[in-house]
């Protein structure tokens, strides 16, 4: 990964902005995406605990092996 001095290259005060508001900059050349812009550094806010608590359950065979695996085994190549 390179990494490069933000004197070393020219960014429109812009970009900048919104780089430190913390959006995402698709750049494209032709109508095609050529590079992305990340905001750097650790996220605004913390992902709060139990965002999606009591709107689903997890089934208690969620970790059972799938019966897919069995039809599997069955058709080994000669």
């Amino acid at each position: 990964m390179l990494t490069i001095d933000a004197q070393e290259i020219t960014i429109s005060p812009r970009i900048l902005s919104c780089i430190r508001s913390g959006e995402t900059v698709f750049i494209e050349r032709e109508h095609l995406p050529f590079a992305i812009l990340l905001p750097g550094g650790l996220p605004l806010a913390p992902r709060p605990v139990g965002l999606c608590k009591g709107e689903f359950t997890v089934p208690d065979d969620f970790n059972d092996p799938l019966d897919i695996w069995d039809s599997l085994e069955e058709e080994t190549p000669p």
